[in-house]
């Protein structure tokens, strides 16, 4: 009897774990699994053989050949020298990465790893400056690195500005704002792929339903997919149309879940719009912005679709994103260089996200 009591007792307190096996086992099949064998990769020359496939260990030289070889104007972009106007910005950032540097350090709350990590941010954040400012210049080019940053900063400053916008419009006492907080919400139902060819058709200047008006403008001989900029800004257009309604809903939400007698309580006080804005709506609603605008960076990151779809990366690579250019060099069975590709990427979406978060963190409720 004891022993039975013993076995049901040891089989108690191992079914929590029986039943989350099966879970454990999915997580690690889909990431762990798939994470460490592109790990694998990226330090590795895929090739055909006789009798099937090889993988040779090659050390850094997939991302040596990103950030130094022959793919380096493909990942990082073609250099040309600086003007005195990039000068001017990389002198001034320097002093305000050294002026915050100063100020943390001087501050009760510096810690040793907290100073690395400035400063590696600091060194990071201005060789990415200085790699944008080379690639503008004159007979400069943007690669696919840069050409995603451009997507991700332009796109989460415009989505969040007209969705925040759109957001303080539809929480007002206004007639019909039920119908439009649904007719906002209908691009984010449609897939990006959709949306691609649908822009795709809508910037088309010679056969699309907006000829007459691209005519009346007189651009009814261009071309936005044979343009550099005119490509990246028809991408970050039909990305924002996706987004702001995401932006828009989630912050009507945290809008209308504050504490309406604290808005009530200042107007009696002779409270301005403007006061009531900066002093309660926006401490309210500001974790729920840290949060969607990284959500909102990680998945720009991410972008692969739009400009696959709606220039297919082109004209030549002007538009093309670290995504799109890691499936190009996948497809072309370059396994090594595609999974390098991954992890600069990896790399990059967290510096960008950690340097968010600790950039906004001191921005608290309390602090506001």
């Amino acid at each position: 009897m004891k022993n039975k009591d013993r076995y049901l007792t040891d089989l108690d307190s191992w079914s929590p774990a029986v039943f989350l096996m099966p879970s454990i086992l999915v997580v690690l099949f889909v990431s762990i699994f798939p994470l460490i064998g592109s790990l694998y990769m990226a330090f590795s020359r895929f090739k055909f053989v006789q009798g099937g496939i090889e993988f040779k260990y090659i050390g850094i030289l997939n991302f040596k050949k990103l950030l130094f070889g022959s793919q380096q104007y493909h990942f990082l972009g073609t250099f040309k020298e600086l003007s005195l106007f990039s000068w001017v910005v990389i002198v001034l950032l320097t002093l305000l990465v050294l002026y915050r540097l100063i100020k943390y350090f001087i501050s009760d709350q510096n810690t040793i790893i907290g100073l690395i990590g400035w400063t590696a941010a600091s060194v990071i954040f201005l060789s990415l400056s200085l790699i944008i400012l080379k690639s503008l210049g004159s007979g400069g080019r943007l690669g696919s690195l840069g050409v995603t940053m451009f997507y991700v900063f332009f796109g989460t400053v415009i989505q969040y500005t007209i969705g925040l916008g759109l957001a303080l419009l539809c929480v007002q006492n206004l007639k019909g704002k039920f119908f439009f907080r649904s007719l906002f919400f209908i691009p984010l139902m449609i897939t990006p792929v959709g949306t691609g060819y649908l822009f795709r058709m809508l910037t088309d200047t010679t056969n699309g339903p907006f000829k007459p008006i691209w005519v009346w403008l007189g651009y009814q001989d261009y071309s936005w997919a044979s343009n550099a900029w005119g490509a990246r800004i028809a991408v970050v257009i039909a990305d924002s149309w996706i987004w702001i309604p995401f932006m828009l809903i989630v912050l009507i939400s945290a809008i209308e879940s504050q504490d309406q007698s604290l808005k009530e309580a200042a107007l009696i006080d002779g409270a301005s719009s403007r006061q009531l804005f900066r002093y309660i709506t926006w401490p309210g609603i500001l974790p729920t912005s840290i949060v969607i605008i990284i959500i909102r960076v990680i998945d720009g990151f991410k972008i692969v679709d739009l400009p696959s779809v709606l220039t297919s990366g082109g004209p030549g690579i002007a538009s093309e994103s670290m995504t799109l250019h890691s499936f190009f060099t996948w497809r072309s069975l370059d396994l090594g260089g595609s999974s390098a590709i991954s992890y600069l990427l990896l790399f990059v979406v967290i510096f960008f996200s950690l340097s968010i978060i600790n950039g906004l963190r001191r921005y608290t409720v309390t602090d506001v």
